[in-house]
């Protein structure tokens, strides 16, 4: 879709000019994942008959949220998973254990 000319410097390729030639009323990551090149770009390790259909499937794309907001949601899932694990290992240790964490660190 775009070609890297350099740092911080894109030029539009040809495929990306044909989707733009579409006139869509509207550029999403349902409309990129039909293209094969976008798909590597997005999950560069999709391979062994993988196809773009199966990808969207395992990506939650949803329209109403910008990538920033979806990047925030993920970060905040990943953090509560791991303050639920931390609370874990904290609580099967030992008194002593937690007396050290607390004063100590």
């Amino acid at each position: 879709m775009i070609s890297s000319l350099g740092s911080g410097q894109f030029q539009i390729a040809e495929r990306g000019k044909e989707l733009l030639g579409e006139n869509p009323s509207k550029i999403t990551n349902n409309l990129l994942m039909k293209s094969p090149e976008f798909v590597t770009f997005w999950r560069p390790g999709l391979t062994n008959g993988a196809s773009a259909t199966t990808l969207i499937e395992a990506i939650p794309c949803n329209s109403s949220k910008t990538p920033r907001e979806l990047i925030h949601e993920f970060y905040q899932e990943l953090r509560n998973a791991l303050t639920d694990d931390l609370l874990q290992q904290i609580c099967s240790k030992s008194p002593a254990f937690f007396e050290h964490l607390v004063l100590e660190k």
